[in-house]
């Protein structure tokens, strides 16, 4: 017979960091972003009207879900309404938007779980672009498919691809970036290499013709990383020197005009610039002192400074100075300390941040982990019941489809850090929270079969 009682607990605040063994790699799309968890399983949350967070349904979600069980994935990169990821075995995988092939499986259906991408075991590193895919093989060479229309996928054609195609016989590609219609590429030999639209000068060769095969950019062979915006391109040398070119309308160059550039332009004169992202229209950049930069367009508050107001020039966010990764989306921003916990910031419409709500942020928030146990079997969501919610005093916690002697819960707050942990006694747990702050907080309910999650509001 189930119990109906109500206990009571009044629970007494700590707080156990856990998040040393959370985030990983990141990556921000249109509206979605995904990430990889040091334990190697794949989170995705924000717009999934194509499938693109990849859980199987084309419902929006404004938190972290898991997608499937595997605790392989190495590497995700974000396009505008598709994603590809690679497993630690070297096999590529795609979900999401697939009108242009730009998943790479062979046709041009939506799928909204992943797929497996050919045979090929050896792929070391994808990118994605607005509908078009790019990826380097271990062995150096470098593949694209997708959309055509301007030459983006670098094969001497503007014909639509929808599986891999090798561009051309090089095989010494170290890394690559998909733009909006335009891919850059660094070779071993630290040349910058670019093709795709030039209608504003993004691929940096001084005109503004569009290129269906890579080009080579100037003489210098010192370049480290790329990043390929929606119309423009940053870039970082070895020397620790930031350079951008193309679009310029909202200051995402960062030069302190807002006129377009057809060459690579120098930024400052810092020489300690870690990495770089480029976004639709805004920037974020790291330094090797662990500082974040950002500058561009503001709207949304997708820089992070507290504003709304574009930047023309790099400005720091805030005082910390352990920043590890960033990743710009269209009008949002997501990064990694190098405590790997997970950060947002900017719009917020489709729940592309994960603080579960809908609501804009215009400086960082962190975003919870969502870490109980080694157990990823989930329980169906009406198993757990809180109320009420939002909730001034106390919360109820109601388990009567799990309650078993061995249940347990954990309350968290959005970094993760675990607020209040203790055995369930009954069906209806009755948990106050005088001590608790406003905000938003995870109750996560499991035992050996299992686990459920749900936020509250403290108000």
């Amino acid at each position: 017979m189930k119990s109906h009682f109500t206990t009571i607990i009044s629970c007494l605040l700590f707080a156990a960091n856990v998040n040393a063994q959370c985030w990983q790699q990141l990556a921000a799309g249109g509206f979605q972003t995904l990430a990889i968890k040091s334990n190697s399983t794949l989170w995705a949350w924000g717009s999934n009207f194509k499938g693109q967070l990849g859980d199987g349904t084309n419902t929006d979600k404004n938190a972290p879900v898991q997608i499937g069980p595997d605790k392989n994935w190495q590497q995700v990169a974000a396009g505008d309404s598709h994603t590809g990821a690679i497993k630690s075995d070297g096999t590529l995988w795609a979900w999401g938007k697939n009108d242009h092939g730009q998943l790479g499986n062979g046709n041009n259906t939506d799928k909204n779980a992943p797929v497996k991408i050919g045979t090929a075991n050896n792929w070391q590193q994808v990118s994605a672009g607005y509908s078009h895919t790019v990826a380097i093989k271990n062995n150096g060479t470098l593949w694209a498919w997708g959309w055509n229309s301007a030459g983006q996928i670098g094969d001497g054609t503007n014909i639509d691809k929808n599986a891999p195609v090798q561009i051309g016989t090089a095989n010494n590609w170290q890394s690559v970036a998909a733009g909006g219609f335009h891919t850059l590429a660094v070779k071993n030999d630290g040349t910058l290499w670019a093709w795709g639209r030039n209608l504003l000068g993004q691929l940096g060769d001084g005109t503004f013709t569009d290129k269906n095969a890579p080009v080579k950019i100037g003489v210098a062979d010192n370049w480290k990383q790329v990043s390929a915006g929606e119309s423009y391109s940053e870039a970082i040398k070895t020397d620790g020197t930031l350079w951008a070119w193309g679009w310029n309308s909202a200051g995402q160059l960062g030069d302190g005009t807002n006129i377009d550039k057809i060459v690579p332009v120098k930024i400052g004169t810092a020489n300690n610039w870690q990495y770089v992202s480029a976004g639709v229209k805004h920037t974020l950049a790291t330094k090797s002192d662990g500082s974040l930069w950002a500058w561009g367009w503001n709207m949304f508050g997708q820089l992070g400074d507290g504003t709304t107001t574009d930047k023309n020039t790099p400005v720091k966010i805030g005082m910390a100075n352990n920043w590890q990764q960033v990743a710009a989306g269209i009008q949002h921003t997501i990064a990694i300390k190098n405590d790997v916990t997970l950060w947002a910031w900017g719009r917020n419409n489709l729940g592309q941040l994960g603080n579960g709500a809908n609501t804009d942020i215009e400086t960082p928030i962190g975003i919870n982990c969502l870490v109980t146990n080694t157990n990823s079997t989930l329980f169906p969501s009406d198993h757990l019941q809180i109320y009420p919610n939002p909730a001034p005093d106390y919360i109820i916690v109601q388990t009567s489809e799990i309650n078993t002697p061995d249940l347990t819960f954990e309350i968290r707050n959005v970094l993760g850090d675990v607020i209040c942990s203790r055995q369930i006694l009954t069906d209806n747990q009755r948990i106050d929270l005088d001590n608790f702050v406003q905000g938003v907080y995870i109750v996560i309910v499991g035992n050996k079969d299992g686990q459920v999650s749900k936020q509250f509001i403290k108000i």
